[in-house]
Parts: C-alpha cells; sequence; structure tokens
C-alpha cells in the first residue's frame, strides 16, 4: 500500500429499514453502496466491519467495538470510517455522537454516504 494512498474502513449493520431487505441482504447492500463511493473518491477500503444480528439500541455491540480497538491501535491512522447511514450506528442521536467523537480521535474522516454528512477531526 502506497505511503499516500488514501485508505478507508466501512461499517454496516443488519436492518430491515433499507429496501425492505433481511439483515445480511441490507449489509450487502450497505458495503455495494459504499464500495461504490470509495471507488469514485479512490479510497481503498481496508478493512469491513459488519453487525448483522445487533440492535441499533445498543451501542456496545461487538463489531463496533472491535473496529473501534482496531483503529486505536492502528500503526497508520485511517482516512475514512464510511458507513451508508447515520442511523446503521445506533438509534439515538447522542449515542451516534458520541460513537463519531470517540472514532474521530483516530479516523481523519467519519462519512454517511446516504446523508452525505461528513465529520472531520
Amino acid at each position: 500500500m502506497g505511503e499516500n494512498q488514501t485508505i478507508g474502513i466501512s461499517y454496516g449493520r443488519g436492518s430491515l429499514f433499507i429496501h425492505g431487505l433481511s439483515g445480511i441482504q441490507s449489509i450487502h447492500y450497505q458495503h455495494s453502496v459504499i464500495n461504490e463511493f470509495a471507488g469514485e473518491h479512490d479510497i481503498t477500503i481496508i478493512q469491513r466491519y459488519h453487525d448483522g444480528d445487533c440492535s441499533g439500541r445498543n451501542a456496545s455491540h461487538h463489531v463496533l467495538q472491535r473496529m473501534l480497538m482496531d483503529v486505536r491501535s492502528n500503526d497508520r491512522p485511517v482516512d475514512y470510517l464510511l458507513f451508508y447511514s447515520v442511523d446503521q450506528l445506533g438509534r439515538d442521536f447522542e449515542g451516534n455522537l458520541g460513537i463519531v467523537t470517540e472514532i474521530s480521535d483516530y479516523v481523519d474522516t467519519v462519512y454517511s454516504v446516504l446523508e452525505q454528512f461528513t465529520f472531520r477531526s
């Protein structure tokens, strides 16, 4: 991987609210939309995370926590965390804001593809 290459990670969570798809189908759909965005913006996704069976009401789900631990211990800072929609992180604004604030210490840009919401550290 080149020194100047833009790298990213992606996060998806199973949801029945995305086009009526099942949890795993919605995760595949989310990652396909994220991959398309990444390709258009020359972002190389180095790791994909997804929670298939986790409620958005539970901000401590294990895959999200593993992602946070991984970015904390990463030797090279991650340029982007890409996710499909803000509500895929959690169901409440306060919880989402806490997650975005925490991860922004380790990721330069947090971006929601659907809402085109950008948070830069």
